[in-house]
């Protein structure tokens, strides 16, 4: 969801200690799990800090729960917001931010509309993949794809693509920057060993993350602070836990066969194309599977 006031919309940036107000972009959606709501870009949760009444964004759900209900002023459509006894209320002073109020009483600046969020945007590097990890299903725009791995020797090998990811299942993408459609479910992916997180999590225990070191892109250890480690908001990962072959400090990728890979001829257009280690490649002079502007292709 989403949560504005005229223009100024709720985000996920802090400013002078303050919850920020601006325009409606990635940092203003959030996830609402029945009690509390958790910004998407971050992986913070929002709510009210009760030990100081400012309403924040924190690492974990030790927060007020936030809770909605009709505006006081009797405003068609809209909503005042309470968490721990306070109401969140519109600010312009300095800047537009989130103050706290103790009773609903201030009119218009107490009213918010409710927006449903139709898609997520995921930003992917010219690496050519990000990993994936939602509360929802999406259905992928053409030019990305999803892919499960598997571990063979020194290689995680990806998947056949997949077009659509539900709830609660750890992917990797390839392609470009896209709006990820938000649907009601999504076919299940069997015998995937990719795990994730909607929150900015702490994860105990040892695994491999997406990573570019030296041009090389697969999947490398995490870096441990103790006994875990810190998975970004909706992001996968690949644990070790409970597999002993899993050692090595790097996995590169590569594909699973290229069965429904179209032949392609390369024009003299401009294209972006990286090879399965990730290197950006300027021309093809040899045959092989390359990734051409987001699509793996095979060139003969």
């Amino acid at each position: 969801y989403t949560f504005c006031n005229g223009e100024n919309y709720i985000t996920s940036v802090v400013a002078n200690g303050r919850i920020a107000c601006g325009a409606k972009d990635a940092s203003a959606i959030y996830y609402y799990d029945g009690a509390h709501l958790l910004a998407y870009t971050t992986g913070l949760y929002f709510g009210l800090n009760g030990s100081d009444w400012t309403f924040e964004a924190v690492g974990s759900n030790d927060i007020s729960a936030i809770n909605f209900v009709a505006a006081a002023n009797g405003a068609i459509g809209m909503y005042n917001i309470q968490s721990g006894g306070r109401w969140l209320h519109l600010s312009t002073d300095n800047g537009n931010y989130i103050n706290r109020c103790s009773a609903n009483t201030c009119g218009a600046s107490h009213n918010w509309t409710i927006e449903e969020v139709e898609a997520l945007p995921v930003s992917i590097t010219k690496a050519g993949y990000a990993t994936f990890f939602a509360p929802v299903a999406v259905q992928l725009p053409t030019g990305v794809t999803a892919h499960t791995v598997t571990i063979n020797g020194e290689w995680a090998t990806l998947s056949e693509a997949y077009n659509a990811v539900p709830a609660q299942n750890g992917v990797i993408l390839a392609g470009g920057s896209y709006n990820l459609t938000i649907v009601e479910s999504a076919a299940a992916i069997d015998n995937n060993i990719l795990e994730g997180s909607v929150a900015a999590t702490n994860v105990q225990g040892e695994a491999y993350v997406l990573g570019v070191v030296d041009d090389e892109v697969g999947l490398y250890k995490a870096q441990m602070n103790g006994t875990s480690w810190l998975n970004n908001s909706h992001k996968a990962y690949l644990p070790v836990a409970g597999d002993a072959n899993l050692t090595a400090a790097f996995y590169g990728f590569n594909w699973d066969g290229t069965t429904g890979v179209e032949n392609v001829e390369v024009e003299n257009v401009v294209k972006t194309i990286y090879d399965l280690t990730g290197r950006k490649v300027e021309t093809i002079s040899a045959p092989g599977i390359y990734i051409i502007n987001g699509v793996k292709r095979v060139v003969r």
